[in-house]
């Protein structure tokens, strides 16, 4: 399979996302971002067109690279698989210190674009022990899907989640287009 791997706020290209996929034998296209040297909206517009030159099949997206992942899902209606996804990153803003009030109004924006997100294209593994992240609540009613997971003592750290399970476990399966019937579950 072919993914398009974003990395988060400060990271790198050959993450630890990136290197799990690659042991595992698939092809992962993951461009190095520096998401301070432009808009969430041109930086949304330059990773929409990677992802296009890519082909790849599958959108994987790791903390502020998980925002970015969920609305690239949404407009080109790929599966995203996301790893402790930072949804709303414009809560983070006052915690670090950042004072952009232009990029934090175009995240607001951004980020209601994400509960078009569709239960087929959705995976997600998250650390309930995040010292980064800490709106589980949220994130769990945007991404709950049967391929879910939490994980307790795991910290933001991807090192520190189960990865290579978890993408074992889900990409067995794994819809890589929307299917003609989505069948309703009732609990």
């Amino acid at each position: 399979m072919k993914f398009f791997n974003i990395h988060g706020y400060h990271g790198g290209s050959h993450n630890h996302v990136y290197e799990i996929l690659t042991s595992l034998g698939h092809d992962v296209h993951s461009p190095q971002i520096d998401y301070d040297s432009k808009s969430p909206k041109a930086m949304f517009a330059q990773l929409k067109y990677e992802l296009a030159e890519s082909q790849a099949d599958i959108i994987v997206g790791n903390s502020l690279g998980g925002f970015h992942a969920s609305l690239l899902a949404v407009k080109t209606i790929k599966p995203v698989i996301l790893v402790n996804p930072c949804l709303m990153p414009f809560t983070l803003f006052s915690k670090f210190g950042i004072k952009n009030d232009s990029a934090l109004r175009e995240y607001v924006t951004m980020f209601s674009q994400i509960t078009g997100l569709e239960a087929w294209q959705r995976s997600a593994i998250v650390a309930l022990d995040d010292e980064l992240i800490d709106n589980h609540d949220v994130t769990r009613a945007l991404l709950y899907s049967k391929r879910y997971r939490e994980v307790e003592g795991a910290k933001h750290d991807p090192r520190t989640l189960p990865l290579r399970e978890f993408f074992e476990e889900i990409l067995v399966g794994l819809p890589l287009c929307e299917p003609d019937v989505i069948p309703q579950v009732f609990i």
